[in-house]
């Protein structure tokens, strides 16, 4: 039999590859929620940020609708469409029309803080991928430092630098149990 031709390889290959973790409807559900109750962002402002969001358009109108809201101006689709226009942004978030369409895909503005809580586990899930591909990278091209840091950076993200103390320029090697340390033992 012979191989199959490279093309069919690569394609094969790239159907396997997943998307990033993202919600759009979630994404979208929470900027229209913003958009049709003010009292939406107060319960978000602190729990988010632009960069949470898959999709940069929406970190834009969500950064518009922080910034007009501690300005005190009122936070609706047309005041934000017309920041936006101000802006020079409009066009790249999708245009008025889409700004008008957000609260339409707001089923319960009341839902605000579950939206939240979903962009921002996609966005956590999401920095964990990237920082596994930093930590292969590292560990399959790096240096030793390289390696350290990546390592840290992944105990930070997965929330055990508070239970976890390493200095990796001053700790010794942690010992590990008999068996997993290399040395082959024998029953």
């Amino acid at each position: 039999m012979s191989p199959r031709p490279r093309e069919a390889r690569e394609a094969t290959s790239e159907q396997m590859v997943a998307p990033p973790p993202q919600d759009l409807m979630a994404e979208q559900a929470l900027l229209g929620a913003m958009l049709s109750n003010s009292g939406a962002i107060a319960v978000v402002r602190d729990r988010m940020t632009p960069d949470e969001f898959y999709r940069p358009s929406h970190g834009t109108i969500f950064a518009a609708m922080l910034e007009m809201h501690a300005r005190g101006k009122p936070v609706d689709s047309i005041t934000v469409a017309a920041e936006l226009y101000e802006q020079g942004l409009l066009e790249n978030v999708g245009g008025s029309d889409f700004i008008y369409a957000l609260p339409d895909l707001c089923l319960v503005a009341a839902n605000v803080a579950e939206y939240a809580a979903i962009v921002k586990e996609m966005a956590r899930r999401r920095a964990g991928i990237a920082t596994a591909r930093r930590l292969e990278q590292a560990f399959a091209e790096g240096t030793s430092s390289q390696q350290k840091a990546a390592g840290l950076e992944l105990i930070s993200l997965l929330g055990l630098d508070a239970v976890i103390s390493i200095d990796p320029d001053t700790d010794p090697k942690p010992a590990l149990p008999a068996g997993l340390d290399g040395e082959a033992r024998l029953p």
